[in-house]
């Protein structure tokens, strides 16, 4: 371990500030990330085709790989794992197998054309 009585005051001070500088920026980063399902219609697009993001009240159980998507949200765009999902076939939804809670419906399936099995589905708007 260092001893830290051997560094100036001043040399404390600057890396002090530099830590809080960095525990803000995290904070922005998660608080940003939290703000933006509610600000904007989330799809995402795989193999040329758009799927809009619903929430469910089941959790989705992933299945396998289909490849990567682009999850976007507004002008923001992230790449993402896209995977099957038990029991539907990937023109009705695709599942991501880090969230438990949430579907991407093809283009012209509503909630209500998913099985039980999902809970509630809501569209994300």
């Amino acid at each position: 371990m260092p001893n830290v009585a051997r560094y100036p005051r001043r040399v404390r001070r600057w890396v002090s500030g530099l830590v809080m500088l960095g525990v803000v920026a995290v904070a922005l980063v998660v608080w940003h990330q939290r703000q933006a399902p509610d600000s904007c219609l989330r799809t995402v697009d795989v193999g040329g085709v758009t799927y809009t993001e619903a929430t469910t009240t089941e959790e989705v159980v992933s299945g396998n790989e289909l490849g990567d998507g682009t999850l976007r949200c507004g002008s923001c765009a992230r790449t993402i794992m896209l995977n099957r999902t038990p029991g539907l076939d990937p023109d009705v939804a695709v599942a991501s197998p880090i969230a438990a809670y949430v579907l991407y419906l093809a283009p012209g399936v509503t909630p209500q054309d998913l099985p039980d099995k999902f809970g509630t589905v809501r569209l994300d708007d």
